[in-house]
């Protein structure tokens, strides 16, 4: 119909006016990263929502029974928000700090989300004295340090707090007709109030959890801090990878006259009040949000040629669902990636000039499965344009490392092998050798994952997060004290 055709002609318009200002989600995924703004990037992905539906404000006023005050880990906040799609400003993602998600009422799911979209719409009609437009006169001084915006679509700290008092306090009432605020700053203080409570940081301190890239916590240490606050607080845990999971929020109720209270399992909605210490092994908690920190060069041991080669280039286990939906926007490169593998001549002599790549009995075909690796990586590594980028940039780094000369005539002579052999041999030939993951079946010594910088190709240590052990799924094992270079029966 017309009226359809037209819709259609605007999106086209709309769309290519974004294309040629080179404002894509494509065009932003090449220059910035994955939902990954620069603090310096010159954006403004802000947008005025149109409501449907005639509403009055006064008429979503909500009564409400306690408070619930919601403190959340800033790079793990970064990562959730990137998981649902939405830009964020990687200055704050760089905080490893707990920060003041909102404090709101015990109100229901579809009311609150009808306040956010009335917030964010042309339906806001609130007065000039119910908004935040001066926000050093109207929020706390420490309140800046301690709540501010993750996601790109907050410009400024005027925008950032008046989202948070017209969504999680305007609209609370106390009784009948009464306002439960009169304006914001009586709103922010009483944040405030609560979180100096809780007293976060001191509780942090003495259970000894802190930020780490690497550090892998045994998960009864998070169960201490949470035992140790006064009254019982709920809490939000996000899948990492495996049994390794981040702390995401920390949740806390107060009853209507401001005083701290338990938090029971029917005041909450997404948070909980324990976990299963079986699924939930460990918790890692990084300083800063990063896709990943560095790339895996994984390589299988091939006892037929008594060498090493190489079985993937990929990303670390790191934010492993991240990098999957990263790769996942990527079908374009996808199909090039495919027709590439089949139809460029310089894959094949690469591969026979420099044999190192472990291409199975299938060749090309065994190399499919390593398009997805290289539609991870490419995403932090500008240099992988194509295909025949990944496999090249994969020897270079083999080249590079002198994995050829790792394993000396006396090793394989050696009826057990162990880490420091490894190490010792390295040693010979680095001047500085990382810590690597060596693998095995039973006895048997099958592979080795060795992480590399993804901007510099240098050799860096791995975390514990790559031990197989961490996986659900992996069916290989972190070597014991000795093993052998026999072929696995």
């Amino acid at each position: 119909d017309v009226v359809g055709e037209q819709y259609l002609m605007q999106i086209w318009i709309l769309r290519s006016h974004y294309f040629a200002q080179n404002s894509t989600t494509e065009h932003y995924f090449g220059k910035y990263g994955y939902y990954e703004f620069p603090e310096e990037a010159d954006v403004d992905i802000r947008r005025t929502n149109l409501f449907g539906g005639a509403v009055k404000i006064n008429d979503i006023m909500t009564t409400f029974d306690y408070y619930i005050l919601a403190l959340g880990y800033a790079p793990v906040a970064c990562a959730q928000t990137i998981h649902r799609n939405n830009w964020v400003r990687m200055g704050n993602c760089g905080r490893s700090e707990w920060m003041i998600h909102g404090l709101w009422g015990n109100v229901g799911e579809t009311r609150i989300n009808l306040q956010r979209k009335i917030c964010m719409s042309d339906k806001d009609s609130r007065s000039q004295r119910s908004r935040v437009t001066d926000y050093v006169a109207q929020v706390p001084a420490d309140l800046p340090e301690i709540s501010f915006p993750i996601s790109a679509k907050f410009n400024d700290f005027n925008h950032w707090f008046d989202y948070e008092w017209c969504v999680h306090g305007y609209f609370l009432k106390y009784g009948p007709e009464k306002y439960m605020f009169q304006n914001p700053t009586e709103y922010f203080n009483l944040m405030l109030n609560f979180y100096r409570q809780v007293n976060i940081s001191q509780k942090i301190e003495v259970a000894g959890f802190f930020p780490s890239d690497a550090r892998l916590y045994n998960s009864d240490v998070f169960q201490q801090l949470i035992a140790s606050f006064e009254h019982q607080p709920a809490f939000i845990l996000s899948k990492f990878f495996g049994t390794v999971w981040n702390v995401r929020e920390i949740q806390f109720c107060f009853n209507k006259s401001n005083v701290w209270i338990d938090c029971e399992q029917n005041m909450l909605r997404e948070s909980v009040l324990g976990f299963n210490t079986d699924a939930v092994r460990y918790i890692l908690q990084p300083s800063s949000y990063k896709l990943f920190p560095y790339i895996i060069l994984q390589l299988d041991y091939d006892y037929d040629r008594n060498c090493f080669l190489i079985r993937d280039l990929r990303g670390s286990n790191y934010n492993y669902g991240l990098q999957r939906n990263a790769a996942s926007v990527r079908y374009q490169h996808r199909a090039l990636f495919m027709e590439q593998l089949y139809t460029d001549r310089r894959i094949m002599e690469l591969l026979m000039k420099y044999p190192f790549w472990n291409t199975g009995n299938d060749r090309l075909q065994f190399l499919e499965n390593r398009i997805q690796s290289a539609l991870e990586i490419m995403t932090k590594m500008k240099s992988i344009v194509t295909f025949y980028d990944y496999i090249k940039i994969g020897l270079k780094i083999f080249k590079n490392l002198k994995v050829q000369r790792w394993i000396s005539g006396d090793m394989r002579a050696q009826y057990y092998l162990t880490r420091e052999m490894f190490e010792q041999r390295m040693l010979q030939i680095h001047s500085n050798p990382k810590r690597a993951i060596y693998m095995c079946i039973g006895f048997s010594f099958r592979a080795m994952r060795v992480c590399v910088d993804h901007e510099t190709l240098e050799w860096v240590s791995c975390s514990d997060l790559e031990y197989p052990e961490m996986s659900t799924v992996e069916r290989i094992n972190n070597c014991p004290e000795q093993f052998r270079l026999i072929k696995y029966a």
